[in-house]
């Protein structure tokens, strides 16, 4: 029986999910957000987003159903659940459209954590791989609201490559799956397997070459799904899932996004705006395709499903060397990344403001050479009263070339005159400029208002030269 309804519901969510994302497609041309590209872009045409709006929308109906008749008796928990993840959808819909200020999401993202937290899901104690249970206390919704907002936040910037982010969230919502149906969260299960159902229905577009993107509606409404799910299973229930288990399952996307804001933060760069720097982002940067990327992505999230499941099953000692694996294969991530763009530094760089993030190498300015002529930085020539002490020193070391006998050879004469013409004459303009004649001293001065000679000068101010003929 719950085989069937399990089935149902999913055959359900991947019809949904896949009639949207065509009827936001065959509106293209008819308002639809598009995704155009820029300097920041992975892609090179304009491409419809918001895709995600069906996928959203199968999740949200599927969490009413189970709020509404969960084994026969309305469940307030899941409703608000519901609730939540209407909002969070209406907020990445919003955002698809109008794009509005990252405060006003943020409030809203907050607004929906709290109605979460106010059917009774937070995170009361953290179980360490090496101790018993922390309680946390006062600390407990600080931490709660922290975690919804910042794994709803994450998710949706591992949406930047085509079938990335529902190809992963395929693989975390089976892992999810499996541990909620072997630990009694059989809720929980059925919103893993919606999910799935979701996200193949939706990659039917989304598979690269995409043809549609998820956008924030999708990607925040997964987000959101998994960090509430997570709460779900580390808190209910008389077998709870600890929360490692989760850090560990979610490593590939937690571990890109939070590198990439500590490696922008540190220099003083805004992490918030858009940019292409995460690892992911990289790959393409060298050349590789949006399949391989994917591919890649999945291959290192089903080793952090099978590290996860290792991790639930372990005892204390096994656990500890399950999370240092965990972290090993993150620092490896990040170091074939930077093998791939043949990177000095394997972490970070040394600190040092104005540093720029960019991976594609820019030529460096010349230095100039201390043995040629300085140019004039505002006319790009030689000085034109350029004394004979700052000349080159090319025509005074030829000047001393001389044969034998203490004689200049008419070789090296010649040299010594093509050589000073060259750099005399040699300007970065290429077509010579007419300079400006001097007025000459001994010639009459033209009169400013009629340019010509006075009639009448007087004998005081007559020409020099007539002077001299007279005498």
């Amino acid at each position: 029986m719950v085989v069937l309804k399990i089935l149902g519901v999913s055959l359900g969510s991947f019809a949904v999910s896949w009639v949207g994302a065509y009827l936001m497609l065959k509106r293209a041309h008819m308002g639809a957000p598009m995704d155009v590209p820029s300097g920041r872009s992975s892609h090179t045409r304009s491409t419809v987003r918001g895709g995600g709006v069906g996928l959203a929308l199968a999740v949200c109906l599927a969490l009413l159903a189970l709020g509404l008749r969960a084994q026969g008796v309305p469940r307030g928990d899941i409703g608000l659940f519901a609730i939540a993840t209407v909002i969070i959808a209406a907020i990445g819909l919003w955002a698809d459209y109008r794009d509005p200020p990252a405060s006003y999401r943020l409030f809203l993202q907050l607004g929906a954590a709290g109605l979460v937290m106010g059917a009774g899901m937070q995170l009361q104690v953290l179980k360490l791989p090496w101790s018993h249970n922390v309680a946390l206390y006062w600390a407990a919704v600080p931490l709660t609201l922290f975690w919804i907002t910042a794994v709803t936040n994450l998710s949706n910037f591992i949406d930047g490559a085509d079938g990335l982010a529902t190809s992963v969230s395929i693989v975390y919502s089976s892992g999810i799956a499996a541990a909620a149906f072997a630990t009694g969260h059989p809720y929980e299960g059925i919103v893993a397997f919606v999910v799935i159902a979701g996200c193949l229905g939706f990659l039917w577009f989304n598979f690269p070459p995409a043809k549609l993107f998820m956008g924030d509606v999708g990607s925040l409404t997964l987000g959101f799904v998994f960090a509430v799910l997570a709460i779900r299973l580390a808190t209910l229930g008389e077998h709870p899932v600890p929360l490692t288990f989760f850090l560990i399952l979610y490593s590939s996307f937690l571990f890109d996004t939070t590198y990439t804001i500590v490696y922008r933060a540190t220099r003083g760069e805004k992490f918030w705006q858009a940019h292409r720097t995460h690892l992911y982002e990289r790959l393409l940067l060298v050349g590789w395709s949006h399949l391989r990327v994917t591919l890649f992505y999945v291959g290192l999230s089903l080793v952090s499903l099978v590290l996860a499941f290792g991790y639930l099953r372990a005892g204390p000692v096994a656990r500890t060397v399950i999370a240092g694996c965990q972290l090993l294969v993150c620092i490896g991530h990040v170091t074939f990344v930077k093998l791939l763009e043949k990177s000095e530094f394997i972490l970070f760089r040394p600190w040092r403001r104005g540093l720029s993030t960019d991976f594609i190498a820019r030529p460096r300015r010349p230095q100039p050479n201390p043995m040629e002529p300085q140019m004039n930085a505002d006319e790009h020539r030689l000085s034109p009263d350029q004394s004979p002490s700052i000349a080159s020193p090319r025509v005074a070391l030829d000047d001393g070339l001389q044969d034998p006998d203490g004689l200049r050879t008419e070789a090296a004469e010649r040299n010594n005159v093509a050589k000073t013409t060259i750099l005399h004459a040699c300007s970065t303009d290429y077509i010579a400029r007419p300079r400006r004649p001097q007025p000459n001293p001994m010639e009459p001065q033209m009169n400013a208002d009629e340019h010509r000679l006075s009639p009448d000068p007087s004998p005081s101010i007559a020409s020099p030269r007539v002077a001299l003929d007279d005498g």
